[in-house]
C-alpha cells in the first residue's frame, strides 16, 4: 500500500510539472502571437512534451486558456468572497487580497495585457468584484442609489485595472503591499493621494 501511494505522488509530480510547462510555453506564445495562431505542435515543442501529453490534459488551446482562466477565476472569486463577508472588511483588504491573486497569475496578466491578450477576461473579473461589491455595499450604504453604487464600482475598478496593467508591464516589481496600499489611499483620498 505505501508502494503505490509513492508511485501516485511521482505520478501527481509530473502531471503538475507537465500542466506546469504546458501553461508557460502557452502563455510564452500567446505574447507573440494571437490566440488562433497558436498551435498545439508549438506549444508542445516549447514545452518539451508530446502532444499526446497535451491532449491528455486538453482538447485545444482554446480549451487550455479556458482552464487557465477558471483558476484564476476561482482564486479571486475565493479571494473577494472571504474579504467581503468578515465585518471588518476594509478597502485595502480586498485590494491587497486582489493584487495578490493577481501576482500568482502573473504570467497569465502578462499574456492577457499583450497586445494578443484576451481583454474579455479582464471584463469577466470586473463583472465577478461588481457581483460581490453590490452584495456587500448595498448593504454598507443603504440609502445610496444603486445608480451611484454602479457610478463609484465602474470609476474604481477601471482604475484599478490601469494600475493592474501599469504594474504587470513593469513585471510586477513593486511590492504587493504596496500596490495595495497606493490603491485604498487613491479611492480613499482622491487627489489628497498625491499631497500625502
Amino acid at each position: 500500500m505505501l508502494e503505490n501511494n509513492k508511485n501516485y505522488g511521482k505520478v501527481d509530480h509530473r502531471i503538475r510539472v507537465s500542466k506546469l510547462l504546458i501553461r508557460q510555453a502557452f502563455l510564452n506564445l500567446l505574447k507573440e502571437k494571437p490566440l488562433r495562431k497558436v498551435s498545439v505542435k508549438e506549444i508542445c515543442e516549447k514545452a518539451q512534451i508530446n502532444r499526446g501529453t497535451f491532449y491528455s490534459y486538453y482538447l485545444d488551446v482554446y480549451d487550455l486558456l479556458n482552464k487557465i482562466e477558471e483558476e484564476m477565476i476561482e482564486s479571486f472569486e475565493n479571494v473577494l468572497e472571504d474579504l467581503i463577508n468578515k465585518d471588518n472588511f476594509s478597502v485595502g483588504m480586498i485590494c491587497y487580497g486582489v493584487f495578490e491573486v493577481i501576482k500568482e497569475n502573473g504570467d497569465l496578466c502578462s499574456a492577457i495585457f499583450s497586445q494578443y491578450g484576451d481583454r474579455s477576461f479582464t471584463t469577466k473579473l470586473i463583472e465577478i468584484g461588481r457581483k460581490k461589491y453590490f452584495a456587500k455595499y448595498t448593504k454598507t450604504f443603504p440609502s445610496t442609489t444603486r445608480k451611484k453604487l454602479d457610478t463609484y464600482y465602474t470609476f474604481v475598478a477601471m482604475g484599478c485595472m490601469g494600475l493592474v496593467i501599469e504594474w504587470v508591464k513593469d513585471d510586477l516589481s513593486t511590492k504587493v503591499s504596496t500596490m495595495a496600499e497606493n490603491a485604498e489611499s487613491i479611492m480613499m483620498k482622491g487627489i489628497g493621494f498625491l499631497i500625502s
